[in-house]
């Protein structure tokens, strides 16, 4: 019963926090146009691969280990700060340097994530304790106040750059609001770091968030080249298309984010036969949710236009395209998951440098002379190298360690 509430309430937050993003890219394509939308994923692009290195999975790193003391915690919340605060500082070099035409999305969604962090880590905090309902309420409540928030700065402010304040504003709302329900964790009795644990830290943490970084780079790298080669209005296209995969990832995600403290669990305690049932269970549900995405296509030109605007009419050859590389980015999220939960990090780095190797040539190759529809292909090739390699590798340390 317990982990049918928590899936519950993550199928349910999670749903919540893909709505609220719509909300946000639906705004910007209805009233400002497909380019500033084009513009504001541009911006997206960067910054995400950049959290994603700096969060160096410290919340993974923090459940999947045995130990639980509030000396081992402290190391992980300065070491989130400190990684946090680096990335708001990078986020503001690139924008300034390489697109000063942006810099204050830039400043504006590198606040937002900065706040995201010190959420985040504090959420490891619970989900260590498969609390995972007050991760989710939490969730809910970002998505609801985002959900206000922006539609009301939409649609009192003509000026593109306030109304995408309400982001950064309804995440520092979140984050009071959090500590101030949960007084059980208090900022001010966190002991002190020790400094030789931090360090011993970072030296995991970095592999784990380069390792992400890369995951999260072989999605947006395609992007970046796709608004090099054509425009800001064609990445625009490029993403509100591929909004439909992140639809997707919430079922996946809320299946998947449950079971790492049990899958770990049986993995530390050697219970092969189980481990095993529950990954490739999760898989199968994966491989329905890519398919059910298909469903979608005759249906196309009335949903997009509603979703965003008259500009997302047509395209049926790549969203195939598009659909098709999600089934393998679905499925490689779940082996992924359970080599988290093996506790093999470093050796992901390796992994994702074939799979980011092989996204920057078919990006170069493809993109300039196919548009959009070779970024799509540039998704698919991606995404299934990656399920081939994880599977790979997964089935060669799993054999080895249990």
């Amino acid at each position: 019963m317990v982990k049918i509430k928590n899936i519950s309430y993550s199928f349910v937050s999670n749903v919540l926090v893909s709505f609220s993003q719509w909300i946000i890219l639906s705004f910007i394509s209805k009233k400002y146009g497909t380019e500033y939308l084009g513009g504001y994923s541009l911006v997206i692009s960067y910054l995400l691969p950049l959290y994603s290195f700096l969060s160096f999975q410290l919340r993974n790193i923090y459940i999947s280990r045995k130990v639980q003391t509030s000396d081992e915690y402290s190391n992980f919340f300065y070491l989130r700060i400190t990684t946090s605060t680096l990335f708001f500082l990078i986020s503001l070099f690139i924008g300034y340097f390489f697109y000063i035409e942006y810099f204050f999305i830039f400043l504006i969604i590198g606040t937002a994530k900065l706040i995201e962090g010190v959420n985040d880590i504090i959420y490891a905090y619970y989900h260590k304790k498969s609390e995972i309902v007050i991760y989710s309420k939490s969730l809910i409540r970002r998505s609801i106040i985002l959900g206000i928030v922006s539609f009301l700065f939409f649609n009192l402010f003509d000026e593109f750059l306030i109304s995408l304040i309400s982001i950064p504003l309804s995440y520092l709302v979140v984050l009071l609001v959090d500590l101030y329900k949960y007084p059980d964790f208090n900022l001010l009795k966190i002991n002190k770091a020790k400094i030789n644990s931090i360090f011993s830290l970072f030296n995991t943490g970095i592999f784990a968030g380069f390792s992400l970084f890369i995951i999260y780079l072989i999605p947006n790298f395609p992007r970046i080249i796709l608004e090099n080669y054509t425009s800001t209005f064609q990445l625009g296209i490029f993403s509100g298309y591929m909004y439909i995969v992140i639809i997707s990832r919430v079922l996946v995600q809320s299946i998947v984010q449950n079971s790492i403290p049990i899958l770990s669990k049986k993995f530390i305690d050697k219970e092969k036969t189980s481990f095993l049932k529950i990954v490739k269970k999760e898989l199968l549900i994966l491989f329905a949710i890519g398919l059910l995405q298909f469903s979608i296509l005759p249906f196309k030109d009335f949903i997009f236009p509603i979703l965003f605007n008259d500009d997302f009419i047509g395209n049926t050859k790549l969203l195939i395209v598009i659909f098709t590389g999600s089934i393998f980015s679905f499925l490689s999220f779940g082996v992924n998951n359970a080599i988290n939960a093996m506790g093999d990090f470093k050796i992901q780095v390796f992994i994702y440098l074939i799979v980011l190797s092989v996204t920057v040539i078919s990006s170069f190759l493809l993109i300039p002379a196919y548009s959009l529809l070779g970024a799509g292909f540039v998704y698919l090739i991606s995404s299934f190298i990656q399920f081939l390699t994880l599977v790979l590798f997964f089935k060669y340390r799993f054999e080895k360690r249990i």
